[in-house]
């Protein structure tokens, strides 16, 4: 059974990309990320990842991403 469905992150994801990567221990740990990391930075994050370098993994019964 399937439980994670991967897809390239869209403009209309940067709402959950904001709350799984607003973290502390998130940010320290990925160099590109600011602090704080907001919604428009995860936007802007999106929108200029070019090739669907981004892919976000949601649970496919929640529908929450889980990981990028």
């Amino acid at each position: 059974m399937q439980r994670v469905d991967l897809r390239p992150l869209a403009p209309g994801d940067a709402e959950a990309l904001h709350r799984i990567t607003d973290d502390p221990i998130v940010i320290s740990s990925i160099s590109f990320l600011s602090a704080p990391f907001t919604i428009e930075d995860a936007r802007t994050l999106i929108s200029r990842s070019e090739d669907n370098v981004f892919y976000g993994a949601w649970h496919v019964e929640s529908r929450d991403l889980v990981g990028v």
